[in-house]
C-alpha cells in the first residue's frame, strides 16, 4: 500500500526466500539512499538492477514486478480478496509448510491468516478501505510491542487487558458505543459492563471519561446519550466538568501555569 515504507519492504522481501540476500539488500539500500528513493522504488529501477549481481538482480526484478501486479489488483479487489490473492501468489502458505515442522504451530499460523481475512471481510467497505485497514493492522501490531517511555498509547479496550497506565482517557462513552448498540438490543449489558470495568481499572492516577453530544453518521448529525454506565459510578469520586465553572477555570489556570513552567525549564529558564 505504501511503496515508500522501507520497513514493510524489508519484512516481506525475504519471506518467502527469493535469492535476495542481506548483501544485496545492503547495496540496494545504499543505492536507494544516494538516489533519494525508497528501497521498493529502487528495486523497480532498471538502472539500479544493473548495479547488482545478475542472479539477485533478476530475483529483485521479479519481486518488484509481482508487487506492481498486486498494486494494480488493489484497484479492483476488496481487501479480503486481495489478501487471499497475496497468500496464494506469494507462496506464503508453501513457505509455512516448508519452514514450520510442528503441525500444531503450522495450523495455528494458517488459522491466523484465516482470522486476518475474516477481519478484512468484516471491516472492508470497498477498495478505498484497503489503506485504512492496513493502517489499523499496523496500529494493532504496535500495541503488541512493549514500548516503554513517556508516550501516548492509543488502544482498544480489549487490547488494554493486563496493562496499567498512570493516566487514562476513555472516549466515545455513549449509549450505542459502550454499551454497544447490539448488546443493548440483545440484553448483553453485563458483558459490556465488565469491559467498561476493565477500561477504568487500567488507570493508576487519573481517569478522564468523555462522551460526544453529537456524532455524524451516514451524513446525518445525530444527538448522543451519555453511556448509562456513567451513572453507575460512585458520585463522590466523579468530578464532572461544567458542574462547577469556577473550579474548572481554576484547574485550567493551574494546568496552563504548569505547562508554561515546563516550557521555561526546557528553554533553560529564560523569560
Amino acid at each position: 500500500m505504501n511503496p515508500d515504507d522501507d520497513s514493510a519492504f524489508l519484512r516481506i522481501v525475504q519471506t518467502p526466500k527469493r535469492d535476495i540476500g542481506t548483501g544485496t539488500l545492503e547495496k540496494l539500500a545504499q543505492i536507494a539512499g544516494v538516489r533519494g528513493l525508497s528501497m521498493a522504488r529502487a528495486a523497480e529501477s532498471l538502472e539500479v538492477q544493473k548495479q547488482l549481481a545478475a542472479r539477485p538482480a533478476a530475483a529483485l526484478a521479479k519481486f518488484a514486478e509481482q508487487i506492481r501486479r498486486w498494486r494494480v489488483s488493489a484497484g479492483s479487489l476488496d481487501a479480503a480478496a486481495l489478501c487471499e490473492k497475496l497468500i496464494v501468489e506469494s507462496g506464503y502458505a508453501q513457505h509455512l509448510e516448508a519452514t514450520l515442522k510442528d503441525p500444531a504451530t503450522r495450523a495455528r499460523r494458517m488459522e491466523n491468516l484465516k482470522d486476518l481475512i475474516d477481519f478484512l471481510k468484516a471491516h472492508s467497505r470497498g477498495r478505498d478501505a484497503i489503506g485504512d485497514l492496513a493502517a489499523q493492522l499496523a496500529l494493532l501490531g504496535n500495541l503488541e510491542r512493549d514500548d516503554s517511555g513517556n508516550a501516548v498509547r492509543l488502544s482498544t479496550l480489549h487490547a488494554s487487558k493486563g496493562l496499567e497506565f498512570r493516566h487514562v482517557w476513555l472516549v466515545g462513552l455513549e449509549d450505542g458505543t459502550l454499551p454497544h448498540e447490539g448488546a443493548i438490543n440483545e440484553g448483553r449489558l453485563d458483558e459490556e459492563r465488565r469491559l467498561f470495568y476493565v477500561a477504568i481499572t487500567r488507570a493508576k492516577d487519573t481517569l478522564t471519561l468523555s462522551h460526544a453530544a453529537h456524532k455524524q453518521r451516514y451524513g446525518e448529525l445525530l444527538a448522543q446519550k451519555p453511556s448509562r454506565f456513567l451513572d453507575e459510578l460512585p458520585a463522590e469520586v466523579v468530578v464532572r466538568e461544567g458542574d462547577d465553572p469556577e473550579r474548572d477555570r481554576a484547574e485550567k489556570r493551574e494546568r496552563a501555569g504548569a505547562h508554561l513552567a515546563r516550557l521555561a525549564e526546557m528553554l533553560g529558564g529564560t523569560d
